[in-house]
């Protein structure tokens, strides 16, 4: 990320102007279950990277979750916690993965990673 990125998303962060996307995008995925990425982007009216971000963090923070066929649904109520390590467990596993195919890791850091991810 460039450091003018890096200086836009904090001003949108000190500012709160980010955060009444974020609670449109959850509204119109609570309000229609199931919906698409494309159905949101034109309702929305969004940059795709804007409303991707917003679902991202809606995501990470446990609120929604994506189906395998790639919709949107909340997450019912008292499940957060569980969707939020769940997405932290496989964001880490991604991150594992790339490391070993692009080489990043040395066999002994694989092994120790590994090894502090299945134990925490």
């Amino acid at each position: 990320m460039s450091i003018l990125s890096l200086n836009a998303y904090r001003e949108q962060v000190q500012s709160g102007k980010d955060l009444p996307k974020v609670y449109h995008v959850f509204s119109l995925i609570d309000k229609t279950p199931g919906v698409s990425l494309n159905y949101l982007r034109v309702v929305s009216q969004y940059p795709h990277q804007t409303l991707t971000s917003a679902i991202s963090r809606l995501m990470d923070a446990g609120m929604v979750y994506q189906s395998d066929a790639g919709d949107f649904y909340p997450v019912p109520a008292g499940y957060e916690a569980r969707y939020r390590q769940n997405r932290r467990q496989d964001r880490f596993r991604k991150w594992i993965n790339l490391g070993r195919r692009e080489g990043f890791f040395d066999d002994w850091m694989k092994e120790e990673l590994v090894r502090g991810f299945w134990n925490s």
